[in-house]
């Protein structure tokens, strides 16, 4: 995943963020609705996503997982 958004030069569509992140579209608009997910560009009445604000998002949201004891 992570080296397809890093290959990306262009903006992504809903359709195709979704597609990567194995999500619907209709949970990336309720992530932003509630102010949440990666970073987004409007033009007009379009939503674009920046790959590199993407990737930034998904790294921030990774957790680390410890060895139980």
């Amino acid at each position: 995943m992570f080296e397809r958004l890093q290959q990306r030069q262009t903006y992504l569509l809903e359709k195709e963020l979704a597609e990567i992140l194995n999500v619907h579209v209709q949970t990336l608009r309720n992530w932003r609705f509630q102010g949440r997910g990666p970073a987004y560009a409007k033009f007009g009445s379009s939503v674009r996503y920046d790959p590199q604000a993407v990737l930034a998002y998904l790294q921030a949201s990774t957790v680390s997982v410890r060895a139980e004891r």
